[in-house]
């Protein structure tokens, strides 16, 4: 007995070394150690700095709609601000484990779960990263925990955990009352403490929603599609072996597909689990949000594959074992290749040189492609778009304007939108002329080489502003 329980201890605090090894292999691999990858982690490390109702950086000035719950999380972190992804990757992964030892789940498929999901490319980008849906999955994971417990304590506490999340993400706050309605219906439990539960978020969202129109008045429907650096086609965005920073992995799909297979035959004892499969599959079709969440029971289900394959009679054992090597590779080569891509993710030292740069120049509107816009604004500059579209005031007609001033070679066309939105710097990069152009004298890029109206002031080979010579 006493055996069986230090076996048990031991595999805890592998799993958990585990998670804490894989969590600092990213910042302890980057060249700039700490500092935030990706874009939109300088909008809420600049937000946290320096909160307020209205944001003169963004899109020239506009009322701040935007989750205030990320912001507000960071400013309570301080100076160590940059460890909250780690800390956030950390308690969700600790919150999966539990919801896995609260539904009775056997030993084995319990460990192998939580392995796969330390590896998953979901969890590593949303623990490495700062963005809008870390905080609010790990409290929906965390409320979901407690309102299945038996404590009324535990549940209240659920209860106030839940309300908060529309502050983080109001899609996934939706989908929480969703997992929860999903639940009950299904254990027949808990009514009175959802329909409270629900009552608050719908009342939380309908005011945040409310707050917003009455300020900046309703959102403009997009005329363009918002692009992702190396997205061609939508399913990139869903799997991350085909470049998405945050989509499934092609591996996990493949052996959760034999874990389905498995629990099928217990169905009618497991209808929640595959109801609730069935919903997120068909919302991730529609929102990103679907993702994370549906990744949560993807390692839930390849756990039961790899088990399956493993019990299940093989004509030949030399298949079965090459079978089961060449599925686990692939699952760990997915979580490494994620890893290895999280590592060299923009930005890189010197587009933070250009960033550092552009805070010591004089004040004034800074011009790029929009993807560029929360680095402006990080470096205290004005931008003309970013990519926060909602509630972006005249978001339409800035990106026209945004598309003839990258694309046009008519020096008149070009200074006259430079004058309505009084620009003047002009931030180009290496990756964006990459992403945008074909040659170096397309578009912008001739008028800059050969226009009297462009003047030069910064190259460290990867990152050029170009001041307005008026």
């Amino acid at each position: 007995m006493k055996k069986s329980k230090f076996t048990k201890y031991c595999a805890k605090v592998l799993i958990l070394l585990a998670c804490v090894g894989i969590l600092i292999v990213v910042p302890s691999l980057r060249d700039i150690k700490l500092r935030p990858i990706g874009k939109e982690a300088y909008f809420y490390l600049r937000f946290s700095e320096s909160p307020s109702l209205y944001d003169s950086l963004s899109y020239g000035g506009r009322f701040s709609s935007y989750y205030f719950g990320t912001p507000f999380l960071l400013s309570l972190f301080g100076s160590v601000r940059a460890w909250l992804p780690l800390v956030i990757g950390f308690l969700t992964f600790l919150v999966f484990y539990l919801i896995l030892e609260e539904f009775n789940v056997k030993k084995n498929v319990k460990y192998l779960s939580s392995f796969v999901f330390l590896i998953s490319p979901p969890f590593i980008y949303l623990s490495n990263t700062l963005n809008r849906f870390s905080v609010a999955l790990f409290l929906s994971m965390l409320g979901f925990l407690l309102f299945i417990k038996k404590s009324k304590f535990l549940n209240i506490l659920s209860t106030i955990i839940i309300f908060a999340i529309p502050s983080f993400n109001l899609v996934i706050a939706l989908i929480t009352i969703f997992v929860l309605l999903l639940y009950i219906f299904f254990y027949r439990e808990k009514r009175i403490l959802f329909t409270i539960i629900a009552t608050l978020v719908v009342l939380h969202s309908l005011s945040l929603v409310l707050f917003f129109i009455l300020n900046s008045g309703f959102p403009h429907k997009l005329i363009f599609i918002p692009i992702e650096e190396g997205i061609k086609f939508p399913l990139q965005r869903k799997i991350s072996d085909f470049g998405s920073k945050y989509g499934l992995s092609l591996s996990s799909i493949l052996i959760g597909f034999f874990g389905c297979v498995a629990l099928w035959k217990k169905k009618y004892s497991n209808p929640f689990i595959f109801f609730l499969t069935i919903s997120l599959i068909i919302l991730t079709t529609f929102r990103t949000e679907g993702i994370f969440l549906l990744n949560v029971l993807l390692s839930f289900f390849v756990a039961n594959g790899i088990i399956f394959l493993i019990k299940r009679k093989w004509e030949s054992n030399i298949i079965k074992m090459l079978t089961l090597v060449i599925f686990i590779c692939l699952l760990i080569f997915s979580g490494v290749s994620h890893i290895n891509r999280l590592i060299f993710m923009e930005p890189s030292e010197k587009v933070l040189e250009g960033m550092e740069l552009l805070k010591y120049l004089d004040e004034g509107v800074v011009f790029s492609h929009y993807t560029r816009g929360f680095w402006i604004s990080y470096a205290n500059k004005t931008n003309v778009m970013d990519e926060n579209f909602l509630y972006a005031p005249n978001v339409n007609e800035r990106w026209k304007d945004s598309q003839e001033l990258l694309y046009t070679r008519d020096i008149t066309e070009a200074l006259k939108i430079i004058e309505k939105y009084n620009i003047k710097y002009i931030w180009l990069d290496k990756k964006l002329k990459e992403m945008i152009y074909k040659d170096e004298e397309e578009g912008l890029l001739f008028l800059l080489k050969y226009g009297k109206n462009f003047k030069k002031i910064y190259d460290n080979d990867e990152v050029e502003i170009w001041k307005i010579e008026k």
